[in-house]
């Protein structure tokens, strides 16, 4: 025994509410519990595998076809929690227009707050992979799929 304190284990109960940023701080006031010292904790935020926090606002990316962003489409994406559905946006035939990136908002689902919910920002981009008619080989497999068509009538 070289004299050291033993670590010895507390739970401080707290209840993160809603919008809190990170950096806020929950203090304990030094007593008996605490071993006669203040406890701070300090909030981390943690990254989420699709949305990014911008405020009280959420930010995600999605990656559609050319014939999905010129057709219209409907693109799903997994809630927040749980204990929500999942999220629908209705793309509209032409409305990305020719762009390559197009931001879509859905109000109210975003980040909660104590004064309501923030926005999610869909960023939605034309995904040459998903694309079917990228190249292959040289030549459009749109152009295949016409010529082949054409042989079987």
């Amino acid at each position: 025994s070289l004299g050291l304190p033993r670590p010895n284990r507390r739970i401080f109960p707290t209840r993160i509410r809603p919008g809190w940023k990170a950096g806020t701080k929950i203090k304990y006031a030094a007593n008996e519990e605490t071993g006669f010292c203040d406890v701070v904790f300090v909030i981390k935020e943690g990254k989420h595998k699709k949305y990014a926090r911008e405020g009280n606002n959420l930010r995600t990316r999605v990656g559609i076809s050319r014939a999905e962003a010129s057709k219209g489409c409907q693109i799903l994406l997994e809630p927040l929690s749980e204990h929500e559905l999942p999220i629908k946006i209705n793309l509209e035939p032409d409305e990305m227009q020719a762009d390559e990136h197009y931001i879509k908002i859905v109000k109210g689902r975003g980040w909660p707050g104590r004064k309501g919910r923030g926005d999610l920002l869909v960023d939605i981009e034309i995904d040459s992979s998903r694309c079917p008619d990228r190249k292959e080989g040289g030549k459009s497999t749109a152009k295949k799929r016409r010529r082949n068509k054409r042989r079987r009538d």
